[in-house]
Protein backbone atom coordinates (compact mmCIF):
# COMPACT_ATOMS: atom_id res chain seq x y z
CA UNK A 1 0.00 0.00 0.00
CA UNK A 2 1.61 3.72 -1.35
CA UNK A 3 1.98 6.09 1.51
CA UNK A 4 0.84 9.46 0.45
CA UNK A 5 2.94 12.26 1.95
CA UNK A 6 0.74 15.48 2.95
CA UNK A 7 1.95 18.12 3.69
CA UNK A 8 0.18 21.27 5.53
CA UNK A 9 -0.21 24.70 5.13
CA UNK A 10 0.97 25.92 7.92
CA UNK A 11 4.26 23.30 7.60
CA UNK A 12 4.74 25.38 4.11
CA UNK A 13 4.91 28.88 5.88
CA UNK A 14 6.79 28.18 9.18
CA UNK A 15 9.43 26.65 6.37
CA UNK A 16 9.60 29.73 4.38
CA UNK A 17 9.03 32.49 7.03
CA UNK A 18 11.62 31.12 9.51
CA UNK A 19 14.93 31.12 7.02
CA UNK A 20 13.61 34.28 5.98
CA UNK A 21 13.23 35.48 9.96
CA UNK A 22 16.87 34.35 10.46
CA UNK A 23 17.76 36.15 7.34
CA UNK A 24 16.46 39.93 8.07
CA UNK A 25 17.49 39.31 11.49
CA UNK A 26 21.73 39.01 10.29
CA UNK A 27 20.77 42.10 8.34
CA UNK A 28 19.60 43.95 11.05
CA UNK A 29 22.43 43.54 13.33
CA UNK A 30 24.14 45.95 11.11
CA UNK A 31 21.18 48.52 9.87
CA UNK A 32 23.39 51.07 8.88
CA UNK A 33 24.94 49.45 6.29
CA UNK A 34 23.16 50.01 2.90
CA UNK A 35 23.22 46.60 1.56
CA UNK A 36 21.79 45.46 4.63
CA UNK A 37 18.61 47.98 4.31
CA UNK A 38 18.75 46.86 0.65
CA UNK A 39 17.75 43.28 2.03
CA UNK A 40 15.24 44.28 4.17
CA UNK A 41 13.57 46.69 1.98
CA UNK A 42 13.07 44.02 -0.57
CA UNK A 43 12.14 41.44 1.85
CA UNK A 44 9.52 44.13 3.29
CA UNK A 45 8.42 44.93 -0.39
CA UNK A 46 8.29 41.72 -1.61
CA UNK A 47 6.15 40.20 1.94
CA UNK A 48 3.39 44.11 1.47
CA UNK A 49 3.44 43.10 -2.01
CA UNK A 50 0.08 41.15 -1.90
CA UNK A 51 -1.33 44.06 0.20
CA UNK A 52 -0.55 46.84 -1.73
CA UNK A 53 -2.24 45.28 -4.85
CA UNK A 54 -5.37 44.55 -3.44
CA UNK A 55 -5.20 48.25 -1.19
CA UNK A 56 -3.14 50.40 -4.09
CA UNK A 57 -6.24 52.80 -4.06
CA UNK A 58 -6.63 53.62 -0.20
CA UNK A 59 -2.83 53.35 0.08
CA UNK A 60 -2.94 56.67 -2.19
CA UNK A 61 -5.52 58.63 -1.24
CA UNK A 62 -3.77 58.25 1.71
CA UNK A 63 -0.54 59.64 0.31
CA UNK A 64 -2.12 62.31 -1.44
CA UNK A 65 -1.74 64.66 2.12
CA UNK A 66 0.18 62.14 4.18
CA UNK A 67 4.00 63.77 5.53
CA UNK A 68 6.25 60.80 4.99
CA UNK A 69 8.96 60.08 2.70
CA UNK A 70 11.23 57.41 1.31
CA UNK A 71 14.80 58.80 2.41
CA UNK A 72 16.28 55.55 1.89
CA UNK A 73 15.19 55.37 -2.31
CA UNK A 74 17.89 57.53 -4.00
CA UNK A 75 16.25 61.15 -4.65
CA UNK A 76 14.50 60.62 -1.17
CA UNK A 77 10.81 60.94 -2.81
CA UNK A 78 7.85 61.85 -0.84
CA UNK A 79 5.65 58.70 -0.29
CA UNK A 80 2.75 59.83 -2.83
CA UNK A 81 4.95 59.65 -5.70
CA UNK A 82 6.05 55.82 -5.05
CA UNK A 83 2.07 55.38 -4.45
CA UNK A 84 1.18 56.95 -7.44
CA UNK A 85 3.17 54.33 -9.40
CA UNK A 86 2.40 51.13 -7.64
CA UNK A 87 -1.46 52.11 -8.22
CA UNK A 88 -0.72 52.54 -11.85
CA UNK A 89 1.26 49.27 -12.66
CA UNK A 90 -1.45 47.54 -10.49
CA UNK A 91 -4.02 49.42 -12.75
CA UNK A 92 -2.19 48.25 -15.96
CA UNK A 93 -1.84 44.61 -14.50
CA UNK A 94 -5.34 44.02 -13.30
CA UNK A 95 -6.47 45.30 -16.83
CA UNK A 96 -4.07 42.56 -18.48
CA UNK A 97 -5.39 39.95 -16.12
CA UNK A 98 -8.93 40.83 -16.77
CA UNK A 99 -10.19 42.47 -19.81
CA UNK A 100 -13.16 43.97 -18.25
CA UNK A 101 -11.44 46.34 -16.10
CA UNK A 102 -11.20 49.94 -17.37
CA UNK A 103 -7.72 51.36 -17.92
CA UNK A 104 -8.62 54.64 -18.73
CA UNK A 105 -11.43 57.03 -17.40
CA UNK A 106 -12.18 59.41 -20.49
CA UNK A 107 -13.33 63.07 -20.55
CA UNK A 108 -11.71 66.14 -20.80
CA UNK A 109 -9.84 65.88 -17.82
CA UNK A 110 -7.81 62.86 -19.09
CA UNK A 111 -7.35 63.96 -22.64
CA UNK A 112 -5.90 67.49 -21.53
CA UNK A 113 -3.88 65.43 -18.76
CA UNK A 114 -2.54 63.14 -21.98
CA UNK A 115 -1.87 66.53 -23.67
CA UNK A 116 -0.03 67.78 -21.00
CA UNK A 117 2.26 64.72 -20.65
CA UNK A 118 3.10 64.69 -24.61
CA UNK A 119 3.68 68.25 -23.63
CA UNK A 120 6.35 67.68 -21.08
CA UNK A 121 7.91 64.57 -23.14
CA UNK A 122 8.67 66.61 -26.10
CA UNK A 123 9.91 69.02 -24.30
CA UNK A 124 12.29 66.80 -22.24
CA UNK A 125 13.36 65.51 -25.48
CA UNK A 126 13.84 68.47 -26.97
CA UNK A 127 15.80 69.64 -24.35
CA UNK A 128 18.44 66.87 -23.73
CA UNK A 129 16.68 64.52 -21.97
CA UNK A 130 15.45 64.14 -18.30
CA UNK A 131 18.44 64.17 -16.56
CA UNK A 132 18.69 61.94 -13.23
CA UNK A 133 21.69 62.57 -11.14
CA UNK A 134 20.88 59.96 -8.81
CA UNK A 135 21.36 57.49 -11.37
CA UNK A 136 24.47 59.07 -12.28
CA UNK A 137 23.30 61.88 -15.07
CA UNK A 138 25.58 64.67 -15.14
CA UNK A 139 22.36 67.09 -15.32
CA UNK A 140 19.66 67.94 -12.50
CA UNK A 141 16.12 68.20 -12.48
CA UNK A 142 14.99 64.74 -13.56
CA UNK A 143 12.61 64.95 -10.13
CA UNK A 144 10.63 67.36 -11.51
CA UNK A 145 9.74 65.46 -14.31
CA UNK A 146 8.91 62.60 -12.24
CA UNK A 147 6.64 64.75 -9.91
CA UNK A 148 4.73 66.14 -13.16
CA UNK A 149 4.22 62.33 -14.45
CA UNK A 150 3.27 61.08 -11.14
CA UNK A 151 1.03 63.83 -10.96
CA UNK A 152 -0.65 62.67 -13.78
CA UNK A 153 -0.66 59.12 -12.46
CA UNK A 154 -2.45 59.47 -9.50
CA UNK A 155 -5.64 61.04 -11.70
CA UNK A 156 -5.73 57.91 -13.53
CA UNK A 157 -4.92 55.40 -10.23
CA UNK A 158 -8.19 57.32 -8.27
CA UNK A 159 -10.44 57.95 -11.27
CA UNK A 160 -10.10 54.30 -12.16
CA UNK A 161 -12.18 52.78 -9.00
CA UNK A 162 -15.27 53.70 -7.92
CA UNK A 163 -15.80 54.19 -4.05
CA UNK A 164 -19.65 53.19 -2.86
CA UNK A 165 -21.35 55.59 -1.26
CA UNK A 166 -21.48 53.78 2.44
CA UNK A 167 -17.60 54.34 2.01
CA UNK A 168 -17.61 58.09 0.95
CA UNK A 169 -17.08 59.61 4.15
CA UNK A 170 -14.17 56.86 5.55
CA UNK A 171 -12.01 57.76 2.41
CA UNK A 172 -12.81 61.68 2.32
CA UNK A 173 -11.57 61.21 6.12
CA UNK A 174 -8.43 59.07 5.12
CA UNK A 175 -8.05 61.49 2.42
CA UNK A 176 -7.91 64.60 4.68
CA UNK A 177 -6.55 63.30 7.78
CA UNK A 178 -3.92 62.25 6.27
CA UNK A 179 -2.63 65.55 6.92
CA UNK A 180 -2.49 64.89 10.45
CA UNK A 181 1.11 62.59 9.99
CA UNK A 182 3.15 66.17 9.91
CA UNK A 183 2.38 66.23 14.05
CA UNK A 184 5.38 63.13 13.46
CA UNK A 185 7.92 66.07 13.07
CA UNK A 186 7.07 67.99 15.94
CA UNK A 187 7.19 64.80 18.13
CA UNK A 188 10.55 64.03 17.06
CA UNK A 189 11.83 67.32 17.43
CA UNK A 190 10.35 66.94 21.20
CA UNK A 191 12.13 63.36 21.49
CA UNK A 192 15.62 64.61 20.83
CA UNK A 193 18.15 61.80 19.04
CA UNK A 194 16.31 58.79 20.44
CA UNK A 195 14.16 58.38 17.08
CA UNK A 196 16.23 59.64 14.65
CA UNK A 197 15.58 56.78 12.55
CA UNK A 198 12.39 57.86 11.89
CA UNK A 199 13.62 60.14 9.61
CA UNK A 200 14.00 57.50 6.80
CA UNK A 201 10.11 58.41 6.58
CA UNK A 202 9.46 61.74 8.22
CA UNK A 203 10.42 64.62 6.45
CA UNK A 204 14.15 66.30 7.96
CA UNK A 205 13.33 69.76 7.03
CA UNK A 206 10.16 69.93 8.88
CA UNK A 207 11.83 67.77 12.13
CA UNK A 208 14.72 70.46 12.01
CA UNK A 209 12.50 73.48 11.70
CA UNK A 210 11.21 72.30 14.86
CA UNK A 211 14.77 71.29 16.50
CA UNK A 212 15.64 74.81 16.21
CA UNK A 213 12.86 76.19 17.78
CA UNK A 214 13.46 74.11 20.62
CA UNK A 215 16.85 76.08 20.90
CA UNK A 216 15.98 79.20 21.87
CA UNK A 217 16.93 80.97 18.51
CA UNK A 218 15.24 84.19 17.45
CA UNK A 219 15.94 83.94 13.50
CA UNK A 220 12.01 83.82 12.66
CA UNK A 221 13.10 81.94 9.25
CA UNK A 222 14.42 79.41 11.76
CA UNK A 223 11.33 78.92 13.93
CA UNK A 224 8.48 78.44 11.90
CA UNK A 225 6.55 75.12 13.23
CA UNK A 226 6.27 73.23 9.81
CA UNK A 227 4.37 69.88 10.79
CA UNK A 228 1.69 72.79 12.23
CA UNK A 229 0.60 73.52 9.04
CA UNK A 230 -0.34 69.79 7.70
CA UNK A 231 -2.39 69.26 10.79
CA UNK A 232 -4.54 72.61 11.35
CA UNK A 233 -5.21 72.09 7.37
CA UNK A 234 -6.34 68.57 7.69
CA UNK A 235 -8.76 69.02 10.69
CA UNK A 236 -10.09 72.33 9.41
CA UNK A 237 -10.92 70.30 5.75
CA UNK A 238 -12.18 67.69 7.49
CA UNK A 239 -14.40 69.89 9.68
CA UNK A 240 -15.42 71.31 6.69
CA UNK A 241 -16.04 68.26 4.70
CA UNK A 242 -18.43 66.42 7.33
CA UNK A 243 -20.59 69.48 8.71
CA UNK A 244 -20.11 72.32 6.10
CA UNK A 245 -20.28 76.14 6.90
CA UNK A 246 -23.60 76.33 8.05
CA UNK A 247 -22.53 73.29 10.45
CA UNK A 248 -19.65 75.01 11.53
CA UNK A 249 -21.60 77.95 12.64
CA UNK A 250 -24.58 76.12 13.96
CA UNK A 251 -24.87 78.17 17.41
CA UNK A 252 -26.53 74.65 18.80
CA UNK A 253 -23.41 73.22 18.52
CA UNK A 254 -20.53 75.52 19.53
CA UNK A 255 -18.24 72.75 19.89
CA UNK A 256 -17.63 72.84 16.04
CA UNK A 257 -16.50 76.31 15.90
CA UNK A 258 -14.53 76.11 18.77
CA UNK A 259 -12.16 73.30 17.92
CA UNK A 260 -12.14 74.37 14.12
CA UNK A 261 -10.99 77.90 15.40
CA UNK A 262 -8.16 76.73 17.84
CA UNK A 263 -7.15 74.25 15.29
CA UNK A 264 -6.60 77.66 13.02
CA UNK A 265 -5.17 79.17 16.01
CA UNK A 266 -2.50 76.26 16.26
CA UNK A 267 -1.71 76.28 12.81
CA UNK A 268 -1.21 80.13 13.32
CA UNK A 269 2.14 79.39 14.87
CA UNK A 270 3.46 78.05 12.01
CA UNK A 271 4.20 81.64 10.32
CA UNK A 272 3.21 80.90 7.10
CA UNK A 273 0.93 83.67 5.68
CA UNK A 274 -0.31 81.11 2.75
CA UNK A 275 -2.07 78.80 5.74
CA UNK A 276 -4.12 81.40 7.14
CA UNK A 277 -5.13 82.79 3.74
CA UNK A 278 -6.11 79.14 1.82
CA UNK A 279 -8.06 78.51 4.78
CA UNK A 280 -9.96 81.66 4.86
CA UNK A 281 -10.75 81.55 1.96
CA UNK A 282 -11.49 77.89 1.05
CA UNK A 283 -13.84 78.99 4.03
CA UNK A 284 -15.47 82.08 2.16
CA UNK A 285 -15.69 79.88 -0.74
CA UNK A 286 -17.73 77.36 0.85
CA UNK A 287 -19.83 79.93 2.34
CA UNK A 288 -20.69 81.00 -1.15
CA UNK A 289 -21.24 77.65 -2.55
CA UNK A 290 -23.69 76.86 0.37
CA UNK A 291 -25.54 80.16 -0.34
CA UNK A 292 -25.48 80.99 2.86
CA UNK A 293 -24.33 84.64 2.50
CA UNK A 294 -28.24 84.70 1.48
CA UNK A 295 -29.56 83.82 5.02
CA UNK A 296 -28.95 85.00 8.61
CA UNK A 297 -25.35 83.30 8.86
CA UNK A 298 -23.87 85.96 6.61
CA UNK A 299 -24.69 88.22 10.41
CA UNK A 300 -23.45 85.44 12.43
CA UNK A 301 -20.21 85.64 10.17
CA UNK A 302 -20.08 89.36 9.95
CA UNK A 303 -20.23 90.00 13.66
CA UNK A 304 -17.67 87.02 14.32
CA UNK A 305 -15.16 88.91 12.22
CA UNK A 306 -15.68 92.25 13.63
CA UNK A 307 -15.01 90.50 17.27
CA UNK A 308 -11.94 88.95 15.61
CA UNK A 309 -10.50 92.36 14.23
CA UNK A 310 -11.30 94.53 17.45
CA UNK A 311 -9.36 91.61 19.17
CA UNK A 312 -6.14 91.89 16.37
CA UNK A 313 -5.80 95.74 16.30
CA UNK A 314 -6.28 95.82 20.16
CA UNK A 315 -3.69 92.83 20.69
CA UNK A 316 -1.97 92.00 17.43
CA UNK A 317 1.65 93.11 18.68
CA UNK A 318 1.51 91.26 22.16
CA UNK A 319 0.85 88.01 19.88
CA UNK A 320 3.63 85.42 19.47
CA UNK A 321 6.25 86.22 16.48
CA UNK A 322 4.87 83.48 14.35
CA UNK A 323 1.85 84.06 14.38
CA UNK A 324 2.13 87.76 13.88
CA UNK A 325 3.82 86.56 10.79
CA UNK A 326 1.28 84.62 9.91
CA UNK A 327 -1.31 88.16 10.09
CA UNK A 328 1.80 90.30 8.52
CA UNK A 329 -0.84 90.63 5.25
CA UNK A 330 -3.27 91.97 7.12
CA UNK A 331 -4.15 95.76 7.97
CA UNK A 332 -3.50 95.40 11.38
CA UNK A 333 0.37 96.39 14.08
CA UNK A 334 2.41 93.70 14.46
CA UNK A 335 6.44 93.50 15.63
CA UNK A 336 8.98 95.53 13.51
CA UNK A 337 10.93 92.25 13.22
CA UNK A 338 8.25 90.43 11.88
CA UNK A 339 7.12 92.61 9.36
CA UNK A 340 10.71 92.91 8.14
CA UNK A 341 10.71 88.94 7.95
CA UNK A 342 7.66 89.04 5.95
CA UNK A 343 8.24 91.90 3.72
CA UNK A 344 11.91 90.61 2.73
CA UNK A 345 10.19 87.52 1.91
CA UNK A 346 7.61 89.02 -0.60
CA UNK A 347 10.60 91.67 -1.66
CA UNK A 348 12.64 88.47 -3.26
CA UNK A 349 10.04 86.83 -4.84
CA UNK A 350 8.70 90.20 -6.34
CA UNK A 351 12.39 90.79 -7.49
CA UNK A 352 13.05 87.39 -9.01
CA UNK A 353 9.43 87.58 -11.42
CA UNK A 354 10.99 90.69 -12.22
CA UNK A 355 13.99 89.61 -13.61
CA UNK A 356 12.35 86.86 -15.10
CA UNK A 357 9.40 88.27 -17.08
CA UNK A 358 11.78 89.38 -19.95
CA UNK A 359 12.82 85.93 -20.06
CA UNK A 360 9.44 84.78 -21.20
CA UNK A 361 9.04 85.38 -24.54
CA UNK A 362 12.42 83.63 -25.16
CA UNK A 363 10.54 80.12 -24.24
CA UNK A 364 6.84 80.44 -25.73
CA UNK A 365 7.46 78.24 -28.55
CA UNK A 366 9.92 75.80 -26.85
CA UNK A 367 10.08 75.52 -23.16
CA UNK A 368 13.14 76.17 -21.33
CA UNK A 369 12.24 72.19 -19.49
CA UNK A 370 13.61 71.00 -16.08
CA UNK A 371 17.11 69.86 -17.00
CA UNK A 372 19.97 71.72 -15.23
CA UNK A 373 23.44 71.93 -16.04
CA UNK A 374 26.34 71.90 -13.05
CA UNK A 375 28.01 74.14 -14.45
CA UNK A 376 24.97 77.37 -14.34
CA UNK A 377 24.29 75.85 -11.19
CA UNK A 378 27.70 76.31 -10.01
CA UNK A 379 28.56 79.66 -11.44
CA UNK A 380 25.24 80.67 -10.15
CA UNK A 381 26.21 80.26 -6.70
CA UNK A 382 29.72 81.51 -7.11
CA UNK A 383 27.88 84.57 -7.92
CA UNK A 384 25.98 84.71 -5.49
CA UNK A 385 28.39 84.45 -2.94
CA UNK A 386 30.57 86.86 -4.36
CA UNK A 387 28.05 89.39 -4.69
CA UNK A 388 28.42 89.50 -8.72
CA UNK A 389 24.36 88.93 -8.79
CA UNK A 390 21.19 88.72 -7.62
CA UNK A 391 20.59 86.24 -4.83
CA UNK A 392 17.47 84.63 -6.45
CA UNK A 393 20.35 83.46 -9.31
CA UNK A 394 20.48 80.08 -7.92
CA UNK A 395 16.53 79.78 -7.51
CA UNK A 396 15.71 81.11 -11.26
CA UNK A 397 18.67 78.34 -12.76
CA UNK A 398 16.89 75.52 -10.51
CA UNK A 399 13.67 76.44 -11.55
CA UNK A 400 12.50 77.88 -7.96
CA UNK A 401 9.81 80.41 -9.00
CA UNK A 402 7.55 80.17 -6.63
CA UNK A 403 5.00 81.35 -8.88
CA UNK A 404 2.58 79.36 -10.94
CA UNK A 405 2.49 81.02 -14.29
CA UNK A 406 6.31 81.31 -14.45
CA UNK A 407 6.28 77.44 -13.35
CA UNK A 408 4.00 76.32 -16.62
CA UNK A 409 5.64 78.67 -19.35
CA UNK A 410 9.13 79.07 -18.68
CA UNK A 411 9.82 74.85 -18.54
CA UNK A 412 6.76 74.05 -21.34
CA UNK A 413 5.84 77.39 -23.46
CA UNK A 414 3.06 78.14 -24.30
CA UNK A 415 1.64 75.04 -25.43
CA UNK A 416 1.94 73.94 -21.35
CA UNK A 417 0.15 77.03 -20.58
CA UNK A 418 -2.55 75.89 -22.82
CA UNK A 419 -2.64 72.05 -21.65
CA UNK A 420 -2.22 72.96 -18.17
CA UNK A 421 -4.98 75.56 -19.01
CA UNK A 422 -7.44 73.06 -20.49
CA UNK A 423 -6.64 70.76 -17.56
CA UNK A 424 -7.48 73.39 -15.00
CA UNK A 425 -10.69 73.83 -16.93
CA UNK A 426 -11.89 70.88 -17.30
CA UNK A 427 -11.32 69.92 -13.59
CA UNK A 428 -13.09 72.41 -12.25
CA UNK A 429 -16.05 71.77 -14.61
CA UNK A 430 -16.14 68.25 -13.25
CA UNK A 431 -16.03 68.79 -9.72
CA UNK A 432 -18.69 71.78 -10.07
CA UNK A 433 -20.75 69.45 -12.10
CA UNK A 434 -20.29 66.72 -9.31
CA UNK A 435 -21.16 69.49 -6.41
CA UNK A 436 -24.37 70.26 -8.13
CA UNK A 437 -25.57 66.70 -9.35
CA UNK A 438 -23.82 64.23 -6.92
CA UNK A 439 -25.70 62.38 -4.42
CA UNK A 440 -27.42 64.18 -2.01
CA UNK A 441 -24.80 62.55 0.72
CA UNK A 442 -21.70 63.46 -0.94
CA UNK A 443 -23.13 67.48 -1.34
CA UNK A 444 -20.28 68.43 1.87
CA UNK A 445 -17.97 66.46 0.44
CA UNK A 446 -17.90 67.51 -3.30
CA UNK A 447 -18.60 71.42 -1.72
CA UNK A 448 -15.37 70.99 0.11
CA UNK A 449 -13.46 69.67 -2.54
CA UNK A 450 -14.92 72.43 -5.28
CA UNK A 451 -13.48 75.04 -2.96
CA UNK A 452 -10.00 73.78 -2.38
CA UNK A 453 -9.62 73.80 -6.11
CA UNK A 454 -11.09 76.66 -6.24
CA UNK A 455 -8.77 78.53 -3.37
CA UNK A 456 -5.71 77.08 -4.68
CA UNK A 457 -6.11 77.73 -8.14
CA UNK A 458 -6.32 81.25 -7.26
CA UNK A 459 -2.98 80.83 -5.07
CA UNK A 460 -1.04 79.15 -8.43
CA UNK A 461 -1.90 81.73 -10.60
CA UNK A 462 -1.97 85.40 -7.85
CA UNK A 463 0.25 84.36 -5.35
CA UNK A 464 2.33 81.46 -4.95
CA UNK A 465 2.30 77.64 -6.60
CA UNK A 466 4.29 75.69 -8.90
CA UNK A 467 3.10 72.99 -11.45
CA UNK A 468 5.61 70.42 -10.23
CA UNK A 469 4.22 70.59 -6.34
CA UNK A 470 0.39 71.62 -7.44
CA UNK A 471 -0.39 69.10 -10.02
CA UNK A 472 -0.87 66.60 -7.96
CA UNK A 473 -3.02 67.90 -5.35
CA UNK A 474 -5.26 69.36 -8.38
CA UNK A 475 -5.40 65.49 -9.83
CA UNK A 476 -5.98 64.35 -6.66
CA UNK A 477 -9.12 66.35 -5.47
CA UNK A 478 -10.23 65.67 -9.42
CA UNK A 479 -9.61 61.70 -8.68
CA UNK A 480 -11.30 61.96 -5.80
CA UNK A 481 -14.16 63.63 -7.30
CA UNK A 482 -15.01 61.04 -9.39
CA UNK A 483 -14.29 58.22 -7.92
CA UNK A 484 -16.99 59.06 -5.76
CA UNK A 485 -19.23 60.22 -7.81
CA UNK A 486 -18.34 58.86 -11.50
CA UNK A 487 -17.42 60.77 -14.27
CA UNK A 488 -19.90 63.59 -14.99
CA UNK A 489 -22.00 64.32 -17.50
CA UNK A 490 -24.15 67.61 -17.81
CA UNK A 491 -27.96 67.68 -18.14
CA UNK A 492 -29.08 69.31 -21.15
CA UNK A 493 -30.02 72.74 -21.44
CA UNK A 494 -33.74 71.92 -21.56
CA UNK A 495 -35.76 68.32 -21.52
CA UNK A 496 -39.25 67.65 -22.33
CA UNK A 497 -41.66 67.17 -19.66
CA UNK A 498 -45.16 66.34 -19.12
CA UNK A 499 -46.53 69.40 -17.78
CA UNK A 500 -50.70 71.07 -17.87
CA UNK A 501 -50.27 74.41 -18.90
CA UNK A 502 -53.47 77.07 -18.95
CA UNK A 503 -54.20 76.37 -22.15
CA UNK A 504 -53.70 72.48 -22.41
CA UNK A 505 -51.13 71.41 -24.56
CA UNK A 506 -48.40 70.30 -24.24
CA UNK A 507 -44.71 72.40 -24.11
CA UNK A 508 -40.88 72.38 -23.59
CA UNK A 509 -40.34 73.70 -19.73
CA UNK A 510 -36.45 74.41 -18.29
CA UNK A 511 -35.17 72.21 -15.76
Amino acid sequence: MASTFTVSRAQVVYSLCLPLAVLVGYFLADPTQSGSMAVVVLVVAALAFPLVMKWYHPLLIFSCNAAFVFSFLPGGPPIWTVAAMLGLFFVVLNRCVDSRRRLLVGGPVAWSLLALGAVVVLTAISTGGIGLRVLGSATFGGKKYLYVATGIAIYFVLANQQIPLTRAKAFSALYFLSGLTALLSVGLALAGTRFSQLYYIVPVDMGVAERINRSGMMDLSAVRLNGLVGVSSAICLFMLSRFGMSGLLDVGKPWRAILTGSVLALGMLSGFRSFFAFILLVFGIAFLLEGLHRTRYLLRVMAAGMACCIGLVLFSNRLPFTVQRSLSFLPVEISPVAKDDARGSSEWRFGMWKELLPDVPRYLLKGKGYRIDVTDMMFARLNTFHDFGSSNDGLAVAGDYHNGPLSVVIPFGLWGVLAFGWFLVAAGRALYLNFIQGDATLKLINMTLLACFLARVIFFAFLVGGLEGDLAYFAGLVGLSISLNGVPRPRPAYQEVEAVPRFGARTAMRT
